[in-house]
C-alpha cells in the first residue's frame, strides 16, 4: 500500500489511514479549553434568547457578538498580527463545533468571522 495521498475524492471511499485520525482527546488541554469556553457561552448567553434571536433582535445578536469577541471565539483564525488568537486549525474546529449549539447564531458568527473579517 502507498504511503501517497489519495487522487480526487477517493479519500471517501475508505477509511483513512490511522495517522491521518485526529480525535479531540489528543488535542492539546488549551484546545479543548477554548471549546469549553465557546459552548459555556453558547449555553449561558445565546440559548436562553434563542426566540429573541429568531424574532431579529438585531441589538441582542449585536451584543451577543461582542461578547463572543471579547472571548476570543470570534478571532480565533485571525492572526496575531491583527489581534487575533492564531490558532491551529483543529482548534478553531473544536470552537465551531461548540457554537453550533445554536446553528443561527454560529452562521451569523462564522459570516462575520470569517468571510467578513479574514480578507480584511
Amino acid at each position: 500500500m502507498s504511503n501517497d495521498p489519495p487522487l480526487g475524492g477517493a479519500f471517501l471511499a475508505g477509511p483513512p489511514p490511522s495517522e491521518h485520525v485526529t480525535i479531540p482527546e489528543d488535542l492539546p488541554v488549551e484546545a479543548r479549553l477554548m471549546a469549553r469556553t465557546a459552548e459555556d457561552f453558547l449555553r449561558r448567553e445565546v440559548l436562553p434568547v434563542r426566540e429573541r434571536l429568531e424574532a431579529h433582535e438585531g441589538a441582542l445578536m449585536r451584543r451577543l457578538l461582542h461578547e463572543a469577541g471579547g472571548l476570543g471565539l470570534l478571532g480565533a483564525s485571525v492572526p496575531l498580527a491583527y489581534g487575533g488568537m492564531d490558532v491551529p486549525k483543529t482548534t478553531a474546529a473544536l470552537v465551531g463545533e461548540a457554537m453550533a449549539l445554536d446553528l443561527s447564531f454560529a452562521i451569523t458568527a462564522g459570516i462575520h468571522a470569517g468571510v467578513a473579517l479574514l480578507p480584511l
